[in-house]
């Protein structure tokens, strides 16, 4: 009876613990296969795979209206406005999208951000990539 008990008590818990971990590991590993996302930090022409997605971010005036135009073999797949917090509190004064760009076949894509603010004039940044 006590061996019972002891294992009850010792090894069940154990064994769950393993399975738990093996669940958690087979999850990441399926995440992390899903493909990479390159964020470019310059404008500045660069190269991806198929299986890659691109993250572009546009930046304004704080109520600036940001607009990501695509010409090549790729595809917005997602429009994402960025919030920034610094020390618990929501700091103001820039607008920030962040634009995801999925590849749809080989060749040469440029991708145009431009920014509106009231009367202002736009600014517009371009990037370019080659998908392999």
């Amino acid at each position: 009876m006590k061996k019972f008990v002891l294992a009850v008590f010792l090894v069940v818990p154990v064994m769950a613990l393993v399975a738990l971990a093996g669940e958690e590991g087979n999850r990441a590993e399926a995440t992390v296969s899903d493909g990479t996302i390159t964020v470019p930090q310059d404008t500045t022409p660069f190269k991806v795979q198929m299986n890659q997605q691109v993250r572009l971010t546009g930046e304004g005036i704080a109520g600036s209206k940001l607009v990501a135009d695509v010409d090549g073999p790729a595809k917005i797949v997602a429009e994402n406005p960025v919030l920034t917090v610094k020390g618990g509190h929501l700091l103001i004064g820039m607008t920030r999208v962040e634009f995801v760009i999925r590849p749809t076949g080989p060749g040469n894509v440029k991708v145009k951000i431009t920014g509106t603010f009231l009367q202002n004039a736009p600014t517009v940044t371009n990037y370019e990539f080659e998908v392999r």
